[in-house]
């Protein structure tokens, strides 16, 4: 059953989200707040942690959806260039 996974909350400075497991199949990530420059990615890791990739690049609150590959991954979320007005949270739906 598919559940609603905080990744950040008022996050307002650059950081790396605590990764989790992906199977594969629909996500949906909603990101939302003030960007004012930051941009949020979604990495994936194929070899638990040791070197992440970037899929997408979300620059202002939205929500997107991704098809994952059917591989047992791991994906985060990545808060960059934050500057000094940036806050924003982000959930993922898979």
């Amino acid at each position: 059953m598919p559940t609603l996974n905080t990744i950040f909350t008022n996050q307002t400075a650059d950081a790396d989200a605590a990764p989790f497991n992906c199977t594969g199949g629909p996500v949906v990530v909603f990101v939302n707040g003030t960007f004012d420059g930051a941009k949020v990615k979604m990495q994936y890791s194929l070899d638990d942690g040791a070197n992440w990739f970037d899929d997408d690049v979300f620059f202002a609150g939205k929500s997107y959806e991704e098809t994952v590959p059917p591989v047992n991954s791991q994906m985060r979320l990545s808060l960059q260039d934050s500057t000094a007005t940036t806050d924003v949270s982000a959930k993922v739906y898979k």
